[in-house]
């Protein structure tokens, strides 16, 4: 196998692996919203986002930078981790 097959591949992987990323975010950040019960236009203004950018993220358009994913895991008090899929429990380890 020659490496520009072997750069393909991994190309390949990587996006699959972020779409599978991108589409965990957008159904727990959706999951927290409606938890507490605020609608899209509400989060877009305590965060200083637009709604527009809040649907795209709830509908795995786009991904926040990691700014961003801080800023929602602050203002719903989760995890980083939780948003990203990498464990199940919301809850900040201390």
């Amino acid at each position: 196998m020659n490496i520009t097959v072997v750069r393909r591949q991994i190309k390949k992987e990587l996006i699959m692996i972020s779409n599978e990323i991108s589409i965990i975010f957008s159904q727990r950040l959706k999951k927290q919203r409606l938890q507490i019960g605020i609608t899209q236009e509400f989060l877009a203004m305590e965060l200083q986002l637009t709604t527009s950018t809040i649907w795209k993220y709830e509908n795995a358009r786009r991904f926040p930078r990691l700014p961003g994913l801080v800023s929602i895991a602050d203002y719903f008090n989760i995890s980083i981790d939780y948003l990203l899929g990498r464990t199940n429990n919301p809850a900040i380890k201390k």
